[in-house]
């Protein structure tokens, strides 16, 4: 029996993946054409796993520029994600919570502190955007909560981008970090956490 498809969509990228699913809501039917593979490689979601994908990966294809005149005759590398969800489905991006003492400087300018920004998010942000005469939108502090047609893999490991759950998790490991506090100095750390370190 022939199938017909209302629509045919040409690379199954971010773009064509986002098309392909906009058509089906809409109770289309549609046939989606993509020259890269499945996702089916672990490696595809696990963060920073595409150190293991690059070169000599069937998963993305490396194209090399011209030599540039404004690089000094160099070649640029662009990457180009080999797979269904093309380069979305590359999971090359690492989350990393700021770190306090980034929080901190911010003091120097608007009083802002790591703690305070943990505690009170919201109010923190909305200070700061009054002290820019910039309105507040919820979307500062929700910008994790989506609903997307396409979903990156890092999307899923951020679902709490400023949380407490992890500020205490060194302590139980506190007896093995004295020769990092030697090595990096005690000026990050508030004296009762050098004292934990040092019992």
């Amino acid at each position: 029996m022939d199938k017909f498809s209302d629509y045919i969509v040409v690379g199954g990228g971010a773009s064509g993946c986002a098309l392909t699913n906009k058509l089906l809501s809409a109770n289309k039917s549609v046939t989606l054409i993509e020259a890269g593979y499945s996702h089916h490689n672990f490696l595809l979601d696990v963060p920073a796993g595409f150190f293991k994908l690059i070169n000599d990966s069937k998963y993305a294809t490396y194209y090399k520029t011209k030599p540039q005149n404004h690089l000094d005759g160099r070649e640029n590398i662009i990457p180009q994600g080999n797979v269904l969800g093309g380069g979305t489905s590359i999971n090359a991006q690492v989350y990393m919570r700021g770190r306090a003492e980034d929080y901190n400087e911010w003091d120097e300018i608007l009083r802002v502190n790591n703690e305070d920004v943990i505690n009170d998010l919201e109010g923190q942000v909305i200070r700061i955007l009054n002290y820019l005469e910039l309105p507040f939108e919820k979307s500062c502090i929700s910008f994790h909560e989506t609903k997307r047609s396409v979903r990156t893999a890092s999307s899923e490991q951020v679902r709490k981008p400023v949380n407490k759950e992890g500020m205490e998790r060194w302590k139980p490991y506190s007896k093995n970090l004295k020769p990092l506090v030697e090595s990096l100095g005690k000026d990050l750390l508030k004296p009762e956490d050098i004292a934990l370190i040092n019992q």
